[in-house]
């Protein structure tokens, strides 16, 4: 009986995490990737009233990712190209609506240089789900794995997600996003939108 009414205690908050895109529930131990370098270990979910606060905004073109298939890359490999990375887990809610929200955009504006990466800090228990999530999300994007110090140098100590970044094509960051709601979807479509400019 005590078992059950905890059971359905966990699936409201659940619920209400996804519908209102607040929940602050501890997920799983999560930590980056085997080639990362700091202790920063992204667990919570989102807080969407909050401001990214990026700590090394330049630290992001020193530092690479690794890409499902095994490629090491960079933002410098992207030179000329908008670029978003989000920061993301299947376990957050919140990131499994942004996912196809940008996946939606990516189909928009790749004619015009923009690139999605997903990068997901869910740790090794996670990644397994990775295949689901993208057919889930129906996402087209790249998806991958960030170093520590990538996510070091954009998230800081703050490990809310999604988090999420947009560098123009120099790689200079625009601007950064903490958590997803509708309102904050339409502030990543505007700022992509300007940031890719007219259509070519």
């Amino acid at each position: 009986m005590q078992v059950s009414l905890v059971r359905s205690l966990q699936i409201l908050g659940l619920t209400a995490c996804a519908f209102f895109a607040t929940c602050q529930t501890p997920p799983p131990p999560a930590h980056t990737t085997p080639n990362a370098n700091s202790t920063a270990t992204p667990t919570a979910t989102v807080n969407n009233k909050r401001k990214n606060p990026v700590t090394d905004p330049t630290g992001a073109n020193r530092s690479s990712w690794s890409l499902l298939d095994g490629r090491r890359t960079r933002l410098a490999d992207y030179k000329g190209k908008v670029v978003v990375l989000d920061f993301w887990a299947t376990y957050c809610p919140p990131c499994v609506a942004e996912a196809s929200h940008l996946a939606a955009l990516q189909r928009r504006f790749q004619k015009q240089g923009l690139n999605v990466v997903g990068l997901n800090v869910g740790g090794a228990d996670d990644q397994p789900k990775i295949p689901d999530f993208v057919q889930q999300t129906k996402v087209q994007y790249e998806i991958g794995f960030p170093d520590g110090s990538l996510v070091e140098s954009l998230m800081g100590t703050d490990d809310t997600i999604p988090q999420t970044f947009v560098f123009d094509r120099e790689g200079k960051l625009v601007k950064g996003f903490v958590g997803y709601s509708p309102e904050i979807g339409l502030d990543i479509e505007r700022t992509i939108e300007t940031t890719v400019g007219p259509g070519k």
